[in-house]
């Protein structure tokens, strides 16, 4: 009878899992859900990866969307090619400019000024609104893609990213489920589910602000070691994979600690008739004023666990004495933010000292303590409007300072020579050079900021008891740049309607030269998109000298189209127009 039992229980268990198997077979041959690869081998550019945008779905449960794709490698990695991977959020991934015009680009650009490969590559496989889990999954998968190297910048989104605190589970649920999500059936079942306790809806910097708007966490030491360790958990399972045989930089997040004050504090309506002539005193620079509310009103309330009073006791503090220990006050406002979309300082404790003990045992983990360099500048404004253009993301200058820092430990890490290492700090002796390299002209800085200026109307900005200030710094010399009579055409536009009205406008006055730099500029900011290749095509084609540039460009754009009729056409009348019908075969 046991015999039977068991016998019964074996053919009854290999049905389930065949019928299993099946079913995950026949999805995947339809081509159901999510391709678990983050790039895919394109059809038609022959030896080359782009971007799957399909893989978000993973991670959201919005439906994918057909994204611009910023990077394409070859599959077949030559010899002298460099290729290393930037993992982390929104602050990696570039926002609010675009990722191939940030800081990650300008360590590419400086690495490649050494001389030492014949061509570097570092894929930014950041995204905006993931926490560490997302990026976990990532970085899994990217041993196929033959990575020389890693850099992680992350730490931001730990309890509102998708897949955090916010979301609810354990850590261990949290792991599991992105293991079951690449599975076909249970993706399946998971479309079909009503809960979303895993995949809130929608993605990206703003929507993630938006949606969690009204959800607190006040600080607490259970809640905050808690999320410390997951996150440091995460970083563990990335750091074990590579460090062993690659060179693993990791990155401490730093913060907007001046120029950005909390999200929401404790009782901000209880304390609203000290905070706010508080703030308007310091906001006047006078430190008399400043200092008799401070005695009269402040001081009277004795210690509290409000986020912005803290904040402006910081505020004074340096107001007082600029060169003084005002920080400590700031990071308290941080960790005391009701809404952390800052990392506290229970996790960057437990960052530091995990990559401090690792890197004992893995010589090739290599940790920036980038809050304390950066300090080292002896600059005390530094963490404010001189890098950010808000709570954690960096203006242009914040990317070349972050830039100049990893791109120096990262040389260091790949064991270039002294006179290697001498060219790659030498990139950015010259502040343009970096921002050059990347093609960030003044047009992409303007909208970056506007950008932010339209986040900062929506929850939780909006409902800050203390307004967030937008600095005008870039943005005025971004328009200086352009000049008001462009200024005055893009004015009320989108930046996808301002951008042919930018290259319009040179085209009608003949500056040749900088609708070229325009086009370009797009081109390196999304090589993927085969409407970036026929614009250029089209301005190459006016020109006898850009010919063959052209004739390149039109090519790439049929390839990336998914060789579009229409692509194609305009294409041959180009070809024959030139008299290179013996193209057409090719």
């Amino acid at each position: 009878m046991t015999h039977r039992r068991i016998l019964f229980v074996a053919m009854f268990s290999a049905l389930v899992f065949g019928a299993f198997g099946v079913v995950e077979a026949a999805l995947g041959i339809f081509r159901y859900g999510t391709v678990a690869r983050l790039f895919e081998r394109h059809p038609y550019v022959n030896g080359s990866y782009v971007e799957n945008n399909n893989f978000d779905r993973g991670h959201w449960s919005h439906e994918a969307k057909s994204m611009p794709i910023r990077n394409v490698f070859r599959y077949r990695k030559g010899a002298g090619v460099l290729r290393g991977f930037l993992l982390g959020e929104s602050a990696a991934q570039g926002f609010p400019y675009n990722s191939n015009q940030a800081f990650g680009k300008m360590i590419e650009a400086a690495l490649a000024s050494s001389g030492r490969y014949e061509k570097v590559e570092l894929v930014n496989v950041a995204a905006s609104a993931i926490s560490s889990y997302a990026m976990r999954d990532i970085a899994r998968r990217l041993d196929e893609y033959e990575p020389d190297f890693l850099i992680i910048y992350a730490g931001n989104n730990e309890y509102y990213g998708t897949i955090s605190e916010s979301t609810g589970g354990s850590h261990a649920s949290r792991t599991l489920y992105l293991e079951l999500r690449n599975l076909k059936v249970l993706e399946l079942a998971f479309d079909a589910a009503s809960g979303q306790l895993f995949r809130p809806t929608g993605g990206g910097e703003e929507l993630m602000a938006a949606r969690f708007a009204d959800k607190r966490f006040p600080a607490n030491v259970t809640v905050d070691d808690r999320v410390a360790r997951n996150f440091v958990a995460n970083v563990d399972a990335i750091v074990s994979q590579y460090a062993d045989r690659i060179p693993v930089v990791l990155v401490e997040p730093v913060a907007n600690l001046i120029d950005m004050p909390p999200f929401a504090g404790e009782d901000d309506a209880r304390y609203s008739a000290v905070i706010e002539p508080y703030a308007n005193a310091l906001h006047s620079k006078d430190v008399e004023k400043a200092r008799g509310v401070h005695d009269k009103s402040r001081a009277l309330l004795g210690p509290t666990r409000n986020a912005t009073l803290h904040y402006l006791d910081g505020l004074y503090a340096a107001l007082v004495d600029p060169n003084g220990p005002f920080e400590e006050e700031l990071a308290t406002a941080r960790d005391l933010d009701l809404a952390p979309f800052r990392p506290r300082s229970a996790e960057l404790k437990a960052l530091r000292n995990y990559a401090l003990d690792k890197s004992k045992t893995l010589p090739k983990l290599h940790f920036v303590p980038l809050h304390d360099v950066l300090a080292s500048r002896t600059q005390p404004d530094l963490f404010g409007r001189r890098m950010f253009v808000d709570h954690v993301h960096f203006n242009q200058a914040g990317h070349r300072m972050v830039a100049e820092i990893l791109a120096k430990k990262t040389s260091e890490a790949l064991g270039f020579d002294d006179a290697q290492k001498a060219k790659v700090q030498q990139f950015f002796s010259d502040p343009r050079t970096p921002t050059d390299a990347v093609h960030c002209l003044p047009f992409y800085r303007l909208f970056a900021n506007y950008q932010i200026g339209s986040l900062s109307k929506v929850p939780p900005y909006s409902t800050m008891t203390l307004k967030f200030q937008l600095d005008k710094t870039e943005v005025d010399e971004a328009l200086k740049e352009i000049g008001p009579e462009l200024a005055s055409v893009i004015y009320d536009k989108t930046q996808d309607l301002a951008f042919p009205a930018v290259v319009n406008f040179y085209m009608q006055r003949d500056e040749f030269k900088k609708a070229h730099e325009m086009l370009i500029a797009e081109n390196f900011a999304f090589p993927g998109m085969y409407t970036s290749h026929r614009n250029l095509a089209r301005f190459c084609a006016k020109f006898a000298d850009l010919i063959d540039q052209a004739e390149a460009h039109y090519r790439l754009a049929y390839l990336f189209s998914g060789k579009d009729p229409e692509v194609h056409q305009e294409m041959v009348e180009f070809l024959a127009q030139n008299n290179r019908k013996e193209a057409l075969l090719q």
